[in-house]
């Protein structure tokens, strides 16, 4: 597309507006979509949270960029990248609409958990919670308990003792990970809560630690997992439409903000220095917030336009990298999980310290594989996968495990969008997601073990 925009312009061309309404006018029909459907449920599906997470990384933090005059990364002008970006985006989620609506996708009618007893919830959530913190315990030491308060955790951490007391090898990254078990363990414990009003005081306590905890380990999406599900979660066992316009207005701005103070005093593993937001004010830290989303959308839409020749491209690398990511090194030498995104990264800003740190939307990582055919099958694929585990929710509505697995899914979507590494997303989805399926799949029983009481329960949707 031939764009006639200057380097230096601070607002959007003819051209840029008519991409960027075309983003928004799909994610407009996806929700008068769910909104004709006249059910309260639709408006859980999971293309209105890929439309969420689209509208903040493609839609306000580009133009909030392009207002600021605010297009200069790692050393390189992107301001007439920004063009592919969006027509990235509108491929992708196309393609998402796509797979999601017109493909054929199991029934899974064949196995259910029916509605759980909220102690039996309850005691699933605190074993998840305990198992995280014996998990992430023998490799942190005393640091776990220095980390708990962020606000001290540097000065704590200090006096704390041997940060690692327990040499585990080629198994460190797998005990470390498991601090991400507290997620659908708080998760657990709060529907449980939701459903009962019995254990407050322990489900705020296990929220408390998990807040505290991935506060002081500075990653950000881990806060955004545990607490907007919360508020999915109220919503979806009350049986209530979410508040789309508080949402997206007071939440999401919410959210910006403590994203940007975070951003701003973090260290990452030691909490966060309240003093580096003294002179900060609110609409400061809402720009400071929209930070990550203009860089991650800046480097999609300079890879997109820089990389296009066929030698360029990387194939099945990202395919391959979920398959070997989860052997150990010690085992695998040689694996390279991540050198393809290096070097592509390199191409775009030609000194390996710039490259470093650099990350895409997951429809950069797809449009590496082989150009536009590969972001539109790959794209296809992901409406294909999530409307799989929209089938499965829809059967399963009123249970309250279906429940919280499938909001949190749904919620993962922001991380598998926002980090363009297949094989790191994998590892997080195993850690963060696996536990909730495995005890799906370990408590389930045959539609034909449930009586016709419990049948009934189990909602319309399951008749043949």
């Amino acid at each position: 597309m031939n764009s006639e925009i200057l380097q230096n312009a601070t607002s959007l061309s003819f051209d840029e507006w008519g991409l960027v309404l075309t983003l928004v006018g799909l994610f407009g029909l996806e929700f008068a979509h769910a909104r004709a459907s006249g059910s309260w449920l639709q408006y859980f599906r999971p293309t209105l949270v890929v439309a969420a997470v689209l509208g903040f990384y493609c839609v306000l933090a580009p133009i909030r960029s392009i207002q600021l005059g605010d297009w200069l990364e790692r050393g390189q002008d992107l301001r007439g990248a920004f063009v592919w970006g969006w027509w990235g985006a509108i491929a992708f989620y196309a393609s998402v609409l796509v797979g999601f609506h017109q493909l054929r996708t199991p029934a899974f009618r064949n196995r259910f958990v029916g509605i759980s007893n909220p102690e039996r919830m309850a005691g699933l959530g605190r074993n998840l919670c305990r198992l995280a913190l014996l998990l992430y315990g023998l490799v942190a030491g005393p640091t776990l308990f220095a980390q708990l308060n962020p606000f001290n955790a540097k000065q704590a951490i200090g006096t704390a003792g041997a940060g690692f007391v327990l040499t585990v090898g080629a198994l460190g990254n797998y005990f470390i990970y498991g601090v991400n078990l507290l997620i659908p363990g708080v998760l657990l414990l709060y529907v449980a809560w939701l459903q009962s009003r019995r254990n407050l005081g322990e489900t705020l306590v296990w929220l408390l630690i998990a807040v505290g905890l991935f506060t002081s380990l500075g990653f950000r999406w881990r806060l955004v997992m545990i607490v907007v599900p919360l508020v999915l979660l109220w919503s979806m066992v009350r049986g209530r439409r979410p508040n789309f316009l508080a949402l997206a207005s007071l939440g999401a701005a919410l959210i910006v903000v403590v994203s940007g103070a975070i951003g701003e005093s973090r260290t990452y593993g030691f909490g966060i220095n309240t003093g580096a937001l003294e002179d900060e004010s609110i609409a400061g830290l809402f720009d400071k917030g929209i930070i990550e989303g203009r860089t991650v959308f800046l480097t999609t839409s300079g890879l997109i336009e820089r990389i296009d020749q066929p030698d360029e491209f990387v194939g099945a690398a990202p395919l391959i990298s979920v398959l070997t990511i989860p052997i150990p090194r010690q085992l695998l030498p040689d694996k390279d999980t991540i050198g393809y995104l290096k070097r592509s990264l390199l191409r775009l800003y030609l000194d390996p310290a710039f490259a470093a740190g650099a990350a895409t939307l997951n429809y950069g990582e797809y449009y590496l594989m082989a150009g536009w055919f590969s972001l539109v099958a790959m794209g296809v694929a992901f409406g294909w996968v999530i409307r799989c585990l929209w089938n499965w929710f829809l059967l399963r509505s009123g249970e309250p495990l279906a429940q919280v697995a499938y909001i949190l899914s749904a919620c993962f979507l922001y991380v598998a969008i926002s980090r363009g590494y297949m094989a790191q997303v994998s590892y997080l989805a195993a850690f963060t997601l696996g536990p909730l399926y495995w005890l799906y799949g370990r408590l389930s029983l045959p539609l034909a073990r449930f009586d016709a009481a419990s049948r009934a329960r189990l909602g319309e949707s399951t008749a043949a």
